[in-house]
């Protein structure tokens, strides 16, 4: 259960008008810089540069160090859907959410705020729109990927996950049954199944989304977690041509650790590492990281994070220790 954070700030509201980011690519950081004064000589918020940088604290910078400092995407619209504060000294995080009627908890994952450290004077913290609390309110939809199987028709798919012929042909933009071959890769909507509703429950809990990162492309996720482009466009509604943008985040379909053994893991209380882990299950590093849609295995997991511990025997390894007593 995530913690209140009580720090001494103070919010000033700001609504970002429409600005396209045009950052210079890489800044040295000169003598008696700040990052805040740094993101201001680049027109780039301070909390993008620490993310593109995995800068550790904002006090973590040096004279000389070259900062990768470009970004192309707008972070702000006409109709005012993304509020920001800039931390001024003076109150918590507690009175700030109180101050604009939302809730700490709120605050802290649409930040992605581990621990009081994270927060300084000149933030920029970002704020949930009535558009983006409409969002946060409905549930992502379920979808699974399923290779059709040989001699393999679709009545006996349409049965095993529990949902209709019709819902899977228009899913899928099929027009009739004809067009179900073996090889082909199904979308499964799993929403109205009247199967799985343990899936279901324990998906919701999961972080379905995947976070793009800079300069990454739709083509580069898709190879990286072995899912067809054309099916993340389809699940998330992307043109053919429409490309993905930093920080943008995409619905992933539900993984296959689901359909094998495995476990629903909360992170305990001051967080955990992922080779921690699976050392204690005693399964490889890769198979949490592909069963969560993760990427790197030195990750330390925020307490409170819910995520899948694959327990089938692929998964499965001995991990050896030396004792140096």
């Amino acid at each position: 259960m995530k913690k209140f954070l009580f720090i001494t700030l103070l919010a000033a509201m700001i609504t970002v008008p429409v600005v396209q980011a045009e950052a210079q690519d890489v800044y040295t950081v000169q003598n008696g810089d700040t990052l805040y004064e740094i993101s201001e000589k680049v027109d780039l918020p301070v909390e993008i540069i620490i993310d593109q940088n995995d800068i550790s604290s904002p006090t973590n910078i040096y004279i000389g160090q070259r900062l990768v400092v470009t970004i192309d995407f707008n972070y702000g619209d006409s109709s005012g859907s993304y509020i920001y504060h800039t931390i001024i000294t003076g109150e918590s995080l507690w009175s700030i959410a109180q101050q604009y009627d939302v809730t700490v908890e709120e605050l802290i994952e649409l930040n992605e705020i581990e621990s009081s450290y994270d927060l300084y004077v000149c933030q920029k913290l970002i704020l949930p729109s009535e558009e983006q609390e409409d969002e946060s309110t409905e549930i992502a939809p379920q979808y699974f990927v399923y290779t059709v199987q040989e001699d393999e028709e679709i009545n006996d798919i349409a049965n095993t996950f529990g949902v209709s012929v019709s819902e899977i042909l228009d899913t899928n933009d099929i027009s009739d049954s004809e067009g179900i071959e073996e090889g082909i890769e199904l979308v499964i909507l799993l929403d109205n199944s009247n199967k799985f509703a343990y899936l279901r429950r324990m998906n919701q809990k999961l972080d379905n989304y995947y976070q793009v990162t800079q300069n990454e492309t739709l083509t580069e996720i898709a190879e990286k977690f072995e899912i067809a482009e054309d099916i993340l466009r389809r699940i998330n509604q992307l043109e053919e041509d429409e490309e993905v943008i930093a920080v943008q985040k995409i619905l992933m379909p539900v993984n296959p650790a689901f359909f094998a053994e495995h476990q629903i893991y909360e992170v305990a209380e001051g967080g955990e590492y992922i080779f921690d882990l699976s050392y204690e299950n005693s399964i490889t590093n890769r198979s949490i990281l592909e069963a969560n849609y993760l990427e790197d295995a030195n990750e330390k997991l925020a307490e409170g994070t819910t995520i899948i511990i694959p327990l089938d025997e692929d998964s499965k390894t001995r991990w050896v220790t030396t004792d140096y007593n």
